[in-house]
C-alpha cells in the first residue's frame, strides 16, 4: 500500500502535523483502514470468483453451449450465479448491464466485439415424408414459396424471417408464407418433431435396453425411418399400385453422420407383408 501523508510543518529533526493537519487524521483516517481492508478483500476474491454473470441469449445456444459448458462450472465455483436472459431481439448490453450477449452468425452491432463459441451451423430444409407425398419437391429455394412452411416473427424488426440461401458465394433469399408463425424457435421443432416423439413413447420398452444415450438416439432414428414407412405403405396410393399388380417398393435408408455410410434398415419385406 502507498502510504499516506498529512499537512505538517517541516523542521531539520522531524516532521509534526499542524492543528488542521492532525483535525483531518482524526476526521478521516479510520477511512483509510476501512478502504485497505477492502482491498484486501477483493485481493482475496482473485482466488475465489463469485458473483453474477448475466448473459443474453437464444434457446438454443443456450440448451447446446451454454448450459454443457458452464454447468461444471458451478460445482467448482459455487459462488457463482449465472442469470440468462431469453431473448432474440437486439438488447444494449451496456445500458441493460449484461456481460455478454449471445446471437447467431454476425447479427450484432459494427461496434460490438464478437467471438465465436461455438461450431458453424449449417441449416436444412425439412418436411416430413408425407408432405411430399401431396406436393411436388421443391428444387430451387424460389419454389419454396408454393409450399406451406413454418414462418418466425423477428422481434427487432417485427418482420418474418427471411430465409437465405447461398451457393458457390451467391446468396438467394425467400420469403416463404404457411400456417403457422412463431416468435421463438423451440416450438417450431417441438411442432415438427411431435411425431419423434409419439415413435419415442411407442417404442419405449426397446429404447430402454439401451444403456448409451447415443444408440439409445441412433435407434429411435431408424425407428422413426420406419415408422414414416409404414405411414407411407398405408397411403392410398400405395394401396393401388399393390392391387394392381404393379411393382413397387418402399426402402429405408438411414444416414450416419459420425460415419458418413448409408445403412438400408431392410424393411421392404416387411412392408410386403403388411400391405
Amino acid at each position: 500500500m502507498m502510504p499516506y501523508t498529512v499537512a505538517g510543518e517541516a523542521t531539520m529533526r522531524s516532521v509534526a502535523p499542524t492543528a488542521a493537519g492532525e483535525r483531518l487524521a482524526q476526521a478521516i483516517g479510520h477511512r483509510f483502514d476501512e478502504i485497505e481492508a477492502e482491498l484486501d478483500a477483493l485481493t482475496a476474491l482473485r482466488d475465489k470468483p463469485a458473483g453474477t454473470v448475466r448473459i443474453t441469449c437464444g434457446d438454443n445456444v443456450l440448451r447446446t453451449v451454454l448450459l454443457p459448458k458452464l454447468t461444471p462450472l458451478l460445482r467448482d465455483y459455487p459462488d457463482i450465479t449465472f442469470e440468462f436472459d431469453m431473448s432474440y431481439g437486439f438488447r444494449d448490453i451496456v445500458a441493460e448491464r449484461f456481460d455478454a450477449g449471445v446471437r447467431l452468425g454476425k447479427t450484432i452491432d459494427k461496434d460490438m466485439i464478437a467471438v465465436p463459441i461455438g461450431p458453424s451451423l449449417r441449416m436444412a430444409v425439412v418436411a416430413s415424408p408425407s408432405y411430399f407425398e401431396r406436393q411436388p419437391k421443391p428444387k430451387t429455394p424460389q419454389d419454396l414459396t408454393a409450399h406451406r412452411c413454418s414462418n418466425q416473427r423477428m422481434p427487432t424488426s417485427g418482420g418474418l424471417y427471411v430465409w437465405d440461401f447461398a451457393r458457390r458465394g451467391k446468396r438467394v433469399n425467400v420469403r416463404v408464407d404457411g400456417p403457422l408463425i412463431f416468435n421463438t424457435a423451440p416450438p417450431q421443432v417441438e411442432h415438427w418433431i411431435a411425431h419423434v416423439r409419439t415413435v419415442a413413447r411407442l417404442h419405449a420398452s426397446e429404447l430402454s435396453h439401451h444403456d448409451d444415450q447415443t444408440a439409445r438416439c441412433r435407434r429411435l432414428v431408424e425407428l422413426n425411418v420406419t415408422e414414416q414407412l409404414y405411414n407411407l405403405s398405408r397411403l392410398p396410393s400405395v394401396q393401388a399400385a399393390h392391387a394392381a399388380g404393379r411393382p413397387l417398393e418402399l426402402h429405408g435408408w438411414v444416414y450416419g453422420i459420425h460415419d458418413g455410410l448409408l445403412r438400408d434398415l431392410a424393411v421392404t419385406e416387411r412392408l410386403r407383408k403388411t400391405a
